[in-house]
């Protein structure tokens, strides 16, 4: 029972201590970047910038599908890429 009254007054002060130290939200979004989209086309054009960057791969992309259209329910016009089945099917 000593043990405990003993140790009330360190637990109070821990308990105070971190009511007034605890962290305030944040007041403020972080921005990285201030600039337009001008300034960012100059940035991408430097090429100081250019060669910090290793050149892309060439790739070539056969595509299995097409580009198709099709009227959504609410009288839209949607578009999507169509894969259609090699084989047939029932579904």
């Amino acid at each position: 029972m000593t043990k405990f009254i003993y140790s009330l007054p360190i637990l109070i002060l821990v308990f105070v201590f971190n009511l007034n130290t605890a962290e305030q939200p944040a007041t403020e979004i972080t921005i990285c970047h201030s600039t337009g989209v001008a300034e960012m086309q100059s940035f991408a054009l430097d090429l100081d910038f250019q060669n910090l960057h290793p050149t892309p791969a060439k790739a070539s992309f056969d595509g299995l599908g097409t580009m198709t259209t099709f009227k959504t329910d609410d009288g839209a016009t949607a578009s999507g890429y169509l894969i259609k089945a090699k084989k047939k099917s029932k579904k």
